[in-house]
């Protein structure tokens, strides 16, 4: 790590922004204590999931050996954290969506403004519907009748017609690659069941468990 005026940074220059991003992907009930912390792992990886939702952000601590953090207190722990390496693979996945970092920004505020109305209208599962059309890409939220085309660097339609999540935990995702300076995010898809991956193929991985509508 860097050193200045004789001081070794322990953590990357982004340690404190990549511990704040995590403290929305974190299990927020007592039912699974180890998901309340961030795992630290030995090649300098942070890893938080809440179990519908997973993150990883590479490369960004120092520690020599494995820690579990509380990213709200940071308390320090050991323990065994779920494998999740085989949850994130992007095996049979395909490259269907690559943003560019203004397209991040764009669909962050779109994401956030859905999320908002949702809120207003007493969604309580705020459930979105990403629809692969052959030219292009576009959110429905069905129950109110809102459709959205949304904007894109590339774009490959996948072999499926649809998948549906979270509108929250869409925003976290992309909220995330924002603040960790994502140059551009690449979506991965193999479903409409099975995890909707977003890679930086840098920095930050972040992952959705689709919602099953039907």
């Amino acid at each position: 790590m860097e050193k200045v005026n004789s001081l070794e940074f322990v953590h990357g220059d982004l340690y404190g922004v990549a511990m704040d991003v995590v403290k929305k992907w974190v299990h927020k009930q007592n039912t699974r204590p180890v998901l309340q912390y961030a795992q630290h792992t030995v090649d300098g990886d942070i890893v938080a999931t809440d179990s519908h939702r997973l993150i990883k952000i590479r490369k960004i601590h120092g520690f020599k050996e494995e820690y579990l953090v509380d990213p709200k207190h940071f308390n320090f722990a050991k323990g065994n954290y779920p494998n999740t390496e085989q949850l994130s693979s992007r095996d049979e996945h395909i490259e269907t969506i690559v943003l560019s970092k203004e397209h991040i920004k764009l669909w962050l505020q779109l994401f956030k403004s859905m999320n908002q109305t949702l809120i207003i209208m007493k969604e309580r599962m705020g459930i979105a519907k990403m629809c692969f059309k052959e030219n292009h890409i576009e959110i429905e939220l069905s129950v109110h009748k809102v459709i959205i085309q949304l904007p894109h660097e590339v774009y490959q339609k996948p072999d499926m017609d649809a998948v549906s999540f979270r509108v929250e935990y869409m925003r976290d995702a992309l909220e995330a690659h924002m603040k960790m300076n994502s140059e551009q995010l690449t979506f991965n898809f193999r479903g409409p069941h099975k995890p909707m991956i977003m890679d930086d193929d840098r920095a930050v991985m972040t992952m959705i468990l689709p919602v099953r509508t039907t």
